[in-house]
């Protein structure tokens, strides 16, 4: 009966694993972002060639990342890293001297250690979406990686004018999709 359970429980966190796991995987390029990075490429082959190739180099990363990602249950923090810097460097094309980014990884984590794929861009994605991109001064995303007690802290912070949860505030509101799903996955993954 024990083996049981354990054989059903683990069959029930696998199948919300692979759930999390495809909502996450199809929430990735979303439609608006895509054709919004399009269309910013189409008018900067016009005004700054050398801006929309830089643009275009990202993009294609972020894309062959993104394809490449969706594929592995595991991923090097540096894939990680490369793709969210790319993410950044396209919303900073687009979006100019209102977005700034930071990525600091501290001396103790490896570049080479392995993390699920897709577990920190929806958090960056947030900042810029609900942080940054709404706040007429823009501001500054960080990302942190460290380890404190064997345990990975990773943070997002902004400095924008945030996530609103009531839908009273100036701010867009979120329904935390983004931290559900990522709750999810970690709990299936690490249970």
């Amino acid at each position: 009966a024990k083996l049981h359970d354990a054989e059903l429980q683990q069959s029930q966190q696998q199948k919300v694993l692979a759930e999390s796991q495809l909502r996450i995987l199809q929430s990735q390029i979303e439609p608006h972002f895509l054709f919004n990075t399009l269309a910013n490429l189409k008018a900067l082959i016009r005004t700054d060639p050398l801006l929309a190739e830089q643009l275009l180099d990202n993009f294609s990363e972020l894309l062959r990342s993104s394809l490449s990602k969706s594929r592995a249950t595991r991923v090097s923090l540096s894939d990680e890293i490369n793709s969210l810097r790319a993410y950044l460097a396209i919303q900073q094309i687009r979006l100019g001297d209102r977005l700034d980014f930071e990525i600091d990884l501290a001396d103790e984590l490896s570049e080479l250690t392995q993390l699920p794929p897709f577990l920190i861009q929806p958090l960056v994605e947030n900042a810029v979406f609900h942080g940054i991109e709404p706040s007429p001064e823009g501001g500054r995303v960080k990302l942190t990686f460290e380890v404190v007690d064997q345990a990975w802290i990773i943070c997002v912070i902004d400095d924008g004018i945030g996530l609103q949860m009531d839908g009273n505030s100036p701010g867009p509101t979120g329904h935390g999709v983004a931290l559900n799903n990522i709750r999810e996955r970690l709990a299936a993954l690490f249970p």
